[in-house]
């Protein structure tokens, strides 16, 4: 029996078809669910995750409003396996709509979205705490964000890899103000950055390009697959045009709300 997880994410709907049931509780509890309804009007990428009985292998067909992108063959996977392979089919139906996924969180502060990247316990989730304080700023997110390149600005969206989906209300685009780079610091402050600087850090904090290392040295099949498409060509344009249109900056944190006047 067929079930089916429906996500929204911005104005795009993705349905998850999954054959077998304990998949589809797993991931129905792991990813956030209809965020808003749908509109069917909008673009609908359709994944069926089928895994065969007998052999216990797993197959995927990926679809655009009923017409087939592709379709994979994988062998046996652990469920943290099936996750990772779903984010990446996730993430490489929404490239083309300028619809990336970040390693990151990010708070709104009058009606300004700011994003913090930075690595494991660099201050990312500190942060959040410390802003939660202050009745004027709302998180957004802890873990994984969306930015969303539309009509000249980039836009922040809830993703739904989110470990902790801090504001499940915000369902609108918030238009970036700023982002920075955390790094552990005696004394809060920011520095400027030059263009490689940027460019460098943000690759780093984009989940794809996570994706696709891992995925050269447990897949080189499908690995070949997505480097064959178009995906680097719009990463390169999307990430080139985030660096020379966003304030971007490195921030020295050192774990207190001192960082908060910095954020004008």
């Amino acid at each position: 029996m067929r079930k089916t997880l429906s996500l929204k994410i911005i104005n795009y709907n993705i349905i998850i078809n999954f054959n077998n049931c304990f998949d589809f509780d797993y991931f129905k509890r792991k990813y956030f669910d209809e965020r808003i309804k749908h509109n069917k009007k909008d673009d609908c990428f359709i994944i069926e995750v089928v895994r065969k009985k007998k052999t216990k292998h797993y197959s995927f067909i990926l679809k655009k409003n009923d017409i087939l992108i592709s379709n994979f063959l994988i062998g046996k996977l652990y469920r943290k396996d099936l996750d990772f392979l779903l984010r990446v089919f996730i993430n490489f139906l929404l490239l083309e709509r300028q619809v990336f996924f970040f390693h990151a969180s990010s708070l709104l502060l009058n009606k300004n979205g700011f994003v913090f990247m930075g690595e494991s316990g660099a201050g990312k989730s500190t942060i959040l705490k410390l802003a939660l304080k202050k009745k004027n700023i709302s998180p957004l997110s802890d873990d994984t964000i969306i930015l969303y390149y539309k009509k000249n600005n980039f836009y922040i969206y809830p993703s739904i890899f989110d470990k902790q989906l801090v504001n499940k209300k915000i369902t609108r685009l918030i238009k970036v103000k700023t982002i920075f780079f955390i790094k552990k610091s005696q004394k809060t402050k920011i520095d400027n950055l030059n263009f490689r600087e940027k460019l460098r850090f943000i690759k780093k904090n984009l989940l794809i390009s996570e994706y696709l290392s891992t995925l050269k040295k447990k897949d080189p099949y499908l690995f070949n697959f997505f480097n064959k498409s178009k995906i680097y060509c719009y990463l390169d344009i999307f990430l080139r045009t985030l660096v020379k249109k966003e304030k971007i900056f490195n921030l020295n944190f050192e774990k207190n709300n001192n960082f908060l006047k910095l954020l004008k």
